[in-house]
């Protein structure tokens, strides 16, 4: 075997020497290099794998919001219905009091109308029947002379045009 090391021109002081090197070489690389590589290749696996998880949270609380947006919008129409059902609810009210205060008005002047026409009605008898005991007087007066007028008493006059009324 010595002589097959030295036919490849291998010194075994050299080759200690060399492994050695390569053991401080490899020992400072690995403290030096591979640990920091190896923790910022940890440190971004752990932060790819945290902004995985906050996009999932993310996504969830988005779907959560389209949610609860839906709904929103869902109660805001069942309000808005609501609101319009009483609206029109409140306005038939209205127009139903209204027109019973309209319907009030019409009685109320329907009935000032009539008591309006009875107090017309009973002026105008009132002015016939004393035009009626004026008439009667004169037709007598005519009839009879100036002096039966005296005789005719007006009262007896305005008598007999009641009597005839009440008939």
């Amino acid at each position: 075997m010595g002589d097959l090391i030295k036919q490849f021109g291998i010194e075994p002081s050299l080759l200690i020497a060399q492994i050695i090197n390569f053991g401080i070489v490899l020992f400072v690389l690995w403290k030096f290099a591979y640990k920091p590589v190896l923790k910022v290749l940890r440190e971004r696996q752990a932060k790819v794998k945290k902004s995985l998880e906050d996009a999932k949270a993310v996504e969830m609380k988005l779907q959560e919001a389209e949610k609860m947006k839906q709904e929103k919008i869902l109660e805001a129409r069942g309000e808005a219905e609501a609101i319009l059902e009483n609206a029109s609810k409140e306005s038939e009210r209205y127009r139903q009091q209204r027109l019973a205060e309209v319907q009030s008005e019409i009685d109320g002047m329907k009935v000032h109308a009539q008591a309006e026409i009875v107090a017309q009605k009973a002026q105008a008898l009132n002015q016939a029947k004393a035009e009626m005991v004026d008439l009667v007087i004169s037709a007598t007066g005519k009839v009879v002379g100036k002096s039966g007028i005296e005789k005719v008493n007006k009262a007896l006059v305005e008598e007999a045009v009641e009597e005839t009324k009440n008939v």
